[in-house]
């Protein structure tokens, strides 16, 4: 395997490797790379990003998405292998590429407890340094109504409106979180963009004119992880830090889930950090189980 290494992928490169991308997750019912990378593969790429390519006989058998843009946790890595071409040594060469580009403060993130990328991240000493809980309820249980306190007004978003507010407001509730803290404007419109966004999911929690807090829903129409039913997620849900220990979150979760359930859908996901126990606390108290893990690997 010959492999290649791109500031930028044009279109052809692109639509290879998202053909790549498919089979994989077709044979592991799992996608091997983040919403994150998809996403910016598909609308051009982040401006510091490094893509490996894994050739044979002009084939693209194996990518690697490489991210410099955390310059104080370090690069972070996703990559992924032709099923045909697997356990062949071509997914260690991939990470050794990866390896010399970034050093050893390179983070390999690995989406679901059975993949490539978890056995490559251990077969070369790798540590688990963080981990995200993929969460899943049904929606055909019991659901609580959803109650929220007085001088607390729940609207729909709206991008005319809402827009600059809610950006403000998702930096400040998660300043602590790398990936959904930095999102810039450009972030937010290439999501509002995508086939699946409806702002009739997307719900705004004002008190006095400012935003307590927020719930952003999201319906997979297709394959996500284990199955092939559509299935609604709780994409983004936060509460600003003055309006906490108020209920909020609860109130907020358990208004996804109905609106989730009203649309026909049979089963709710989220992700939330292992290490977030407040979060996770909240989430079980509303029905959701550990349902897969995504674990983030360093030296």
């Amino acid at each position: 395997m010959i492999i290649s290494e791109y500031s930028h992928l044009d279109e052809s490169q692109t639509s290879a490797v998202f053909a790549l991308i498919q089979l994989a997750q077709d044979v592991d019912l799992q996608s091997p790379l983040s919403e994150h990378v998809l996403l910016h593969l598909k609308h051009g790429g982040d401006i510091r990003a490094l893509h490996l390519l894994g050739l044979e006989d002009d084939q693209i058998i194996g990518y690697v998405h490489l991210d410099s843009t955390d310059e104080v946790a370090g690069p972070s890595a996703q990559v992924v292998v032709h099923p045909e071409f697997r356990n062949l040594g071509h997914g260690k060469q991939l990470l050794h590429s990866a390896l010399s580009l970034a050093g050893e403060k390179l983070r390999l993130w690995s989406h679901g407890e059975n993949t490539l990328a978890r056995m490559l991240a251990e077969s070369v000493g790798m540590k688990e340094v963080r981990t995200l809980f993929q969460m899943r309820r049904s929606l055909l249980s019991a659901i609580e109504p959803a109650t929220f306190p007085e001088n607390y007004d729940l609207k729909i978003f709206n991008a005319q409106t809402d827009q600059n507010a809610w950006l403000a407001a998702n930096q400040l509730i998660f300043q602590e979180h790398h990936e959904q803290g930095t999102w810039t404007l450009r972030d937010f419109e290439i999501r509002m963009k995508e086939e699946w966004f409806d702002p009739s999911g997307f719900f705004i929690l004002r008190a006095d004119g400012q935003i307590a807090g927020f719930a952003w829903t999201k319906v997979h129409s297709h394959s996500h992880g284990h199955d092939h039913m559509p299935l609604g997620e709780i994409y983004v849900l936060g509460v600003s830090p003055e309006h906490r220990s108020r209920g909020l979150g609860k109130a907020l979760t358990l208004h996804c889930l109905l609106y989730l359930r009203s649309l026909g859908l049979l089963e709710a996901m989220l992700y939330v950090n292992k290490d977030d126990a407040s979060a996770r606390a909240l989430y079980e108290s509303c029905g959701f189980r550990i349902w897969d893990v995504d674990t983030l690997y360093s030296f």
